[in-house]
């Protein structure tokens, strides 16, 4: 039986995990993340942008073992999240 498991910093799935924090928290906390390059960038822009993710031209990345996390805002509208507009 599977036991579900979150991360304590993010609510991750822990699965690859044997500890209380993501691969991605644990990265963040070792300072292993740097400055995305321009074609790193693109490439994300790429393959994810659009109206609903955002990539800074200056993200912060965490190196992958076949590839690289690039940071990315994702929108989520007040009506998502339950809160009304003005009215």
């Amino acid at each position: 039986m599977h036991e579900d498991r979150s991360c304590s910093n993010c609510g991750m799935d822990l699965e690859e995990s044997d500890g209380e924090l993501c691969k991605h928290c644990v990265r963040e906390e070792r300072d292993e993340l740097r400055a995305a390059t321009d074609p790193e960038v693109t490439a994300a822009r790429n393959i994810h942008g659009g109206t609903d993710i955002e990539i800074d031209h200056d993200a912060k990345c965490a190196e992958g073992s076949e590839g690289l996390w690039v940071a990315a805002w994702v929108w989520v509208s007040n009506t998502d999240v339950g809160v009304r507009g003005n009215d």
